[in-house]
């Protein structure tokens, strides 16, 4: 970070304190439990940002991560799935749902709102 941003290493003294004191200290089972709400914050930037671009999703929670990571060859990497997502564009010439109203929870039952 100090060569990238040319920053003297002096300046990033705390910094390195709280990496290590956070994120390195840390086990096995609560770095997994950070990368999990870590991977849901990226999964929840990619469906606001498909849904900006007009871009179909689907996610697909409950999914068999087994299998997924069998697939994809993710154990040979340190890896495992959490969520997966689908994305792509509707058949809407095939699809006779595609152009069925939407049906959704008035917002006053869907949303708390606290003043």
């Amino acid at each position: 970070m100090a060569s990238e941003r040319n920053i003297p290493e002096e300046a990033l003294a705390d910094f390195k304190v709280a990496l290590v004191a956070g994120l390195l200290s840390r086990s096995d089972e609560e770095n997994a439990a950070w990368a999990l709400r870590q991977a849901y914050i990226a999964f929840g930037t990619t469906l606001i940002t498909a849904a900006k671009l007009k871009i179909d999703t689907t996610s697909m929670e409950g999914s068999d991560a087994a299998k997924f990571d069998a697939l994809l060859g993710l154990k040979l990497k340190s890896f495992k799935s959490v969520v997966a997502l689908s994305l792509g564009y509707r058949d809407a010439e095939s699809d006779v749902f595609s152009t069925f109203k939407k049906v959704r929870l008035p917002l006053a039952d869907f949303a708390t709102f606290i003043e």
